[in-house]
């Protein structure tokens, strides 16, 4: 399977997804099918990044994707922008790249990365403040982050850019992919689809108070890696189907093992704009219908 068949098999998920979450009376199955998309499109990526003539390119690529769709989350107030999500993990796997192959401007690149991204959460915490004409919460969730590339407050959460990164990783070798993959789902699964991130902050608190008499302080700590990380305490361990569905993504690693080496056909623009073009649709009918 190329990657073009994989990203045409990743765009029907997608599309499947999006109608279950804009469209009103829509049956949750459809959400379930839509578990197929987010590590086929993080695997074409990571494949991308590894045979891109030019990773600037790239990278710019998914930058200027992921702004746009960031003037748009500020407009219609919605989650969905997996082009920021697709750039921080490249962004990543660049870093990955220079220490993997002992180049001398790896401190220096990733002493850059980090103020970078220290800039940009300082930008984003502070910034709103001084805008009182526009909406102090979109601008600070969805349009300040795609602005100033952000690691942060990525669609879904940084645990997906790092599913990605473990994909290339093991690229290359299916019995890697295989094992780690399914590692990584079941980490996922257990912090997303079980109760046990709720029991672990209990705990947390227990023995923070046994040992310094005070509780808090950790459990908020722990909270705001958690939020980046996109897991909430207060929305896993629900049902398996109709809440937290999200263990459904081992479904898509036959998948990716069915990868055979080849890209296909190219369109990489036409995967650009269908993105926001079907948000935007979606949006509308579910506004109408809703």
């Amino acid at each position: 399977m190329s990657i073009f068949a994989l990203k045409l098999i990743a765009l029907v998920s997608m599309v499947i997804d999006h109608i279950g979450e804009f469209i009103p009376g829509t049956p949750v199955c459809l959400r379930w099918v839509g578990r197929l998309a987010a590590p086929i499109f993080l695997f074409c990526a990571a494949e991308g990044w590894s045979h891109t003539k030019s990773r600037r390119r790239y990278l710019l690529r998914l930058y200027i994707a992921g702004a746009a769709m960031g003037v748009i989350q500020y407009y219609l107030e919605i989650d969905n922008n997996f082009f920021r999500q697709l750039f921080a993990m490249c962004c990543l796997l660049g870093l990955i790249d220079l220490g993997k192959a002992h180049d001398g401007q790896f401190k220096k690149y990733l002493f850059l990365y980090v103020l970078w991204q220290a800039a940009a959460l300082l930008i984003i915490l502070f910034l709103p403040d001084a805008l009182p004409f526009m909406n102090y919460t979109n601008t600070q969730e969805y349009l300040l982050p795609a602005l100033t590339g952000s690691l942060l407050f990525v669609e879904g959460g940084l645990i997906y850019a790092l599913l990605g990164v473990m994909i290339y990783l093991t690229r290359g070798s299916r019995r890697k992919l295989a094992v780690g993959y399914t590692v990584s789902w079941g980490a996922m699964s257990l912090l997303l689809c079980t109760g046990f991130v709720s029991v672990a902050l209990g705990v947390l608190n227990r023995v923070e108070y046994q040992l310094f008499g005070v509780f808090g302080f950790g459990e908020d700590l722990l909270d705001t890696i958690l939020y980046f990380l996109g897991i909430s305490p207060m929305m896993t361990g629900g049902s398996l189907l109709y809440q937290s569905y999200q263990w459904m993504l081992i479904f898509s690693l036959p998948l990716l093992l069915a990868y055979n080496g080849k890209k296909g056909r190219g369109m990489k623009y036409f995967f650009y704009l269908f993105y926001p073009a079907h948000i935007l649709l979606f949006y509308w009918l579910g506004t109408v219908m809703g």
